[in-house]
C-alpha cells in the first residue's frame, strides 16, 4: 500500500502560520481520525483529538491517473476549548 500524500490549498499554507496548525497533526487526522463525517461537494469532514488538542480537517480525493493516494486538503482549525 502506497503512502498517503497531502496536497494543501493555499488558504490551509496561510492558516497554517496563523492558526498555529501542525502538518503532523493533520497527517494523523486524515489518516486515522476518530470521526469521518461527509461535507459539502463530495469533501470528507475529519476529527481527531491528539494530545488534548481536537483538530478538524477538510479534504477532498484527488484522484489523477495513479495517484489513488492523494488527498487535498482545504481548511484545518483546531477547536476552542
Amino acid at each position: 500500500m502506497s503512502v498517503m500524500q497531502l496536497k494543501l490549498t493555499r488558504h490551509v499554507q496561510d492558516m497554517i502560520s496563523y492558526r498555529s496548525l501542525s502538518i503532523d497533526h493533520i497527517k494523523k487526522a486524515v489518516t486515522s481520525p476518530d470521526k469521518t463525517e461527509d461535507a459539502y461537494q463530495n469533501k470528507i469532514k475529519v476529527t481527531k483529538n491528539i494530545e488534548g488538542k481536537i483538530i478538524k480537517v477538510v479534504y477532498c480525493k484527488e484522484r489523477f491517473r495513479d495517484k489513488k493516494n492523494e488527498v487535498l486538503v482545504i481548511t484545518a482549525y483546531y477547536l476552542e476549548e
